[in-house]
C-alpha cells in the first residue's frame, strides 16, 4: 500500500494545445495546430490524424473540469496557456 503525507496535494496538469481546443475554439495560428493539419506528417505517421478540433474544449468547459476535479479530491493544478492564444501575430522575420 501505498501511503503519502498528510499534507501532500494530488492535482493535475494539462497543456494548452492538448486542452483549450475544440467546440469551435480552435487556434489556427498554433504551430502545433499547422503541424497536426499538415498532409504530409499525416501521411508519413508523424502525427495520428486526431485534430484540436475535436479537443476538449477548456475555456468552454472549465467549469465541469474543475467541479469534477474537486469531486475527486484534488486541491492544485498546473494550467498551461497556448502560447499563440498569448501572441497570435508571428514575429516579423
Amino acid at each position: 500500500m501505498i501511503s503519502f503525507p498528510k499534507d501532500f496535494r494530488f492535482g493535475w496538469s494539462q497543456a494548452g494545445f492538448q486542452s483549450e481546443m475544440g467546440s469551435g475554439d480552435s487556434d489556427p495560428n498554433s504551430d502545433w495546430f499547422k503541424w497536426v493539419h499538415d498532409q504530409e506528417n499525416i501521411a508519413a505517421g508523424l502525427v495520428s490524424g486526431d485534430f484540436p478540433e475535436d479537443g476538449p474544449a477548456y475555456w468552454v468547459n472549465y467549469r465541469t473540469f474543475h467541479d469534477n476535479a474537486e469531486r475527486m479530491g484534488l486541491t492544485m493544478a498546473r494550467i498551461g496557456v497556448e502560447w499563440s492564444r498569448l501572441f497570435p501575430n508571428p514575429p516579423p522575420e
